[in-house]
């Protein structure tokens, strides 16, 4: 595939162009935004495997995917910009991205796994092209394969590909190196995992045991003692006992991820009645003006007055406002402006333009054809706005001449490419042209809309639109009513910059005078103030029940000086001011016993009282042949459980015990046990019945089970690897 070796040849060209570029950028960033990359002792984002990964390379990685990103979103719209929300996604793709290539490429060397040109060229033109490249050239509102690389069953046409990535522009070749980038490591994962999965095997004699185990059922009879009947006061516990139970159980204090937890408290920003008061009387010094302009002059005064910068009318029927409104609106009178109005935190002013009769919803079919203009994302459609007039005129002749239907014109004559899909069935958005009910308020332009709602059942019309020149055809409609037309100017009631300022001088006031646990709790009693919580927060969070926002107070709490009961400086996280204290702290490793010893401790206490009810059973057994005997001295009725299996470990009145299951499979039927200790208490049971089923076919046991183990490969797999490659993650410090 040569246009590959020729891409692959001037790629190192290109990432060392863009990566001085971006270089500069970042350091401009960094020295103009003060961020706090040199203050850090950590300069470096992570360390996988004994490997450091730069700060500068991991951000190149970012700058690179993001500016791709913005390009694309500037095609559709000049004035796009990328939220935090975005900018988010592509820090975690790169980071999933860094850690597999970190962790698998040794992995990869080692068995000697590679991707060859021509596996590389399969994968692109092949019978059945990589998913990654059927996404690559698919629209994604439509959910289809653009038009001109799709084959007349809307599968990827390998002819089309090969004829673009012949020709590539340099933007284009940025995503097409990007993408072998990613379908190389997919493909050496998949290689990588089906070495493991191939290596894997289930025995017949462990098929059969399955089987065996999965077809028993048990009934059981058994006396039980459980720990939450006795006391834990009564029960003391020394240290020497606590750090023996430690020492000998760390395995279950484990900490995988570093974890901590907050209490906060909130000071909420909101406008004050001089606030309201005072935006009021700024909309009603509007109304004389917005009163008198009229056509484009009405469109820009709302543009310039409203929160949204948006021209926006709307229909609205009798009933459907405000009463206040609604009285005034609906005598229909152009130019009247009612308000402002409280709503919603909104104050608006409402202005009637005109009154109508249309239907509230209507169906329509329309024949699209496009002309070269900025609504028309469609390269190949080159022809003038003059041009698509004149085909659409003659379409339409054909059409009311009846030499024509319609229907039949579209899958070879319409531009728009949801109409044209063959895959879309009848009932489906896009059908012979038509896309279900509309009303004024769904997303379609407004001539279209207005076409339908105000047009008569049956007739044919062109209407122009940013599209083209849409053939239209009403199919059906509601009956018409009367309507009013109106544009709002809508401004949020939001706090003056003096409002704001005496809520962050309230909050941090709280903050100065309570800087310790004991002062923070005081405080928070003493002015009322309501406390929440939030518990293991995680260093790559992004969320904070109850918060907008709470990156910068995330970063605060994994401050590498902070601990235990450190008061936070006051954060203005959206409409609120937060302080925080810090609760606890867990690091990443085995947690030390001063952090764990609440629950040391109760297990302590649990194994007391697990070797006194033992010693109790032990005692009650001696002499004993039946279980009822034993219930008699412990003045305990002896209970029975049926159905029980060792596949299904849910014994009823119990709940889940696997260590009497396991004691279950192994006894012999009719024999007592001797004292079980179990997670919830202790226990003495009699196998009563044991009902064998049939064994299911070896084969079929030994395939599923094979299945059932190569299903967990790759999690568990990558999850083996990143322990061992000793993680250390300090994104939370940069990002």
């Amino acid at each position: 595939m040569s246009v590959l070796s020729s891409i692959r040849s001037r790629a190192g060209l290109l990432v060392a162009v863009i990566g001085v570029a971006l270089l500069a950028f970042i350091l401009g960033d960094i020295f103009t935004s003060g961020r706090s990359i040199f203050k850090s002792p950590e300069t470096n984002v992570a360390v996988i495997g004994g490997e450091e990964v730069s700060y500068f390379e991991f951000e190149r990685k970012v700058q690179e995917i993001l500016n791709q990103q913005l390009e694309q979103m500037k095609r559709q719209n000049p004035n796009a910009t990328l939220d935090e929300a975005t900018t988010d996604e592509v820090v975690k793709y790169t980071w999933n991205q860094t850690l597999n290539e970190k962790i698998f490429n040794k992995e990869f060397d080692k068995v000697g796994i590679s991707v060859t040109a021509d596996e590389l060229t399969d994968q692109w033109l092949g019978k059945d092209p990589n998913p990654q490249v059927v996404r690559f050239f698919t629209d994604q509102r439509t959910g289809q394969i653009h038009q001109e690389y799709a084959r007349p069953d809307g599968k990827l046409n390998a002819v089309a590909v090969r004829k673009y990535l012949a020709n590539l522009k340099d933007e284009e070749e940025k995503k097409v190196i990007q993408l072998e980038k990613d379908i190389r490591e997919a493909r050496k994962q998949t290689k990588y995992f089906n070495l493991i999965k191939k290596g894997l095997y289930v025995t017949t004699a462990q098929a059969k045991q399955d089987s065996a185990d999965g077809a028993s059922v048990y009934s059981i009879r058994y006396v039980a003692k459980k720990y939450n009947t006795a006391s834990d006061s009564a029960i003391q516990v020394t240290d020497a006992e606590l750090l023996t139970w430690y020492n000998a159980h760390q395995y279950k204090f484990n900490v995988k991820e570093p974890a901590r937890s907050i209490e906060f408290v909130t000071f909420d920003i909101s406008p004050s009645h001089k606030d309201i008061n005072d935006l009021r009387m700024d909309m009603t010094n509007l109304i004389n003006d917005f009163k008198s302009k009229t056509g484009k002059d009405d469109s820009s005064f709302v543009q310039g007055q409203s929160d949204s910068r948006n021209y926006l009318t709307k229909l609205v029927k009798k009933g459907t406002l405000k009463p206040e409104v609604d009285s005034i609106v609906t005598k229909g009178i152009a130019g009247t402006v009612v308000g402002p109005v409280e709503d919603g935190g909104k104050m608006i002013l409402y202005k009637v333009l005109s009154s109508e009769h249309s239907s509230d919803s209507a169906k329509v079919r329309h024949l699209l054809v496009g002309c070269k203009g900025p609504g028309n994302r469609d390269s190949t459609i080159t022809r003038t706005k003059e041009q698509a007039k004149h085909r659409a005129d003659s379409l339409l002749v054909l059409i009311k001449s009846k030499k024509k239907k319609m229907e039949d014109l579209i899958p070879t004559c319409s531009d728009d490419p949801g109409s044209k899909n063959p895959m879309t069935k009848e009932g489906e958005p896009g059908y012979h042209g038509i896309y279900g009910w509309f009303t004024s308020e769904s997303g379609y332009v407004e001539a279209f809309k207005s076409a339908g709602l105000k047009g008569k059942k049956g007739e044919f019309t062109i209407v122009e639109t940013e599209f083209g020149y849409h053939i239209m055809e009403v199919l059906d409609k509601t009956k018409e009513s009367e309507k009013y037309k109106i544009v709002t100017i809508e401004r949020q009631e939001t706090a003056s910059k003096a409002t704001v300022d005496s809520v962050f001088t309230a909050a941090n006031k709280f903050a100065g005078l309570n800087t310790t646990g004991d002062l923070f709790e005081k405080g928070v009693k003493k002015e009322g103030l309501n406390k929440r919580v939030a518990n293991d927060i995680h260093p790559t969070d992004h969320t904070i029940n109850g918060l907008e926002s709470p990156k910068e107070l995330i970063r605060w709490v994994y401050a590498d000086d902070r601990k235990k009961d450190d008061v936070s400086q006051p954060f203005q996280l959206g409409e609120r001011f937060v302080v925080a204290r810090v609760t606890s702290t867990k690091e990443k490793g085995i947690a030390p016993l001063a952090e764990v010893k609440e629950r040391v401790t109760m297990e302590v206490k649990k194994e007391k009282k697990a070797q006194s009810f033992i010693d109790m059973f032990t005692k009650a057994s001696a002499g004993a042949s039946k279980i009822e005997d034993i219930a008699s001295k412990l003045q305990t009725p002896a209970q029975v459980a049926d159905n029980v299996s060792f596949t299904n470990s849910f014994i009823p009145g119990i709940g889940q015990e696997y260590t009497i299951i396991g004691n279950m499979v192994c006894a012999k039927e009719g024999a007592l046990s001797k004292p079980i200790q179990g997670n919830s208490g202790v226990y003495i049971m009699v196998v009563e019945k044991v009902s064998k089923g049939n064994v299911a076919d070896t084969k079929t046991l030994k395939k599923q089970g094979l299945l059932t183990m190569q299903g967990r490969v790759d999690q568990d797999v990558f999850e083996a690897l990143k322990e061992n490659a000793n993680v250390k993650d300090n994104r939370s410090k940069f990002f």
